[in-house]
């Protein structure tokens, strides 16, 4: 593995609440005090309606249907 990481305890819920290792012990010590890799969550979070709604449109002409 790479170091160093950030480790976070409440996944994508509070990105705030984190911890950089730079080591494997120090990583051992993190995870029996509930911290975690995002990479090893389950999913990302969909995204916010705002930001679906904002998101850009697409530039070009549209597809032609065959």
């Amino acid at each position: 593995m790479e170091y160093p990481k950030m480790l976070y305890r409440s996944g994508w819920s509070d990105l705030n609440d984190c911890v950089i290792v730079y080591d494997e012990a120090q990583e051992d010590v993190a995870n029996e005090s509930g911290f975690v890799a995002l990479g090893s969550l389950a999913e990302a979070p969909e995204p916010a309606e705002e930001q679906q709604a904002e998101a850009k449109p697409r530039r070009g002409r549209p597809r032609k249907d065959a």
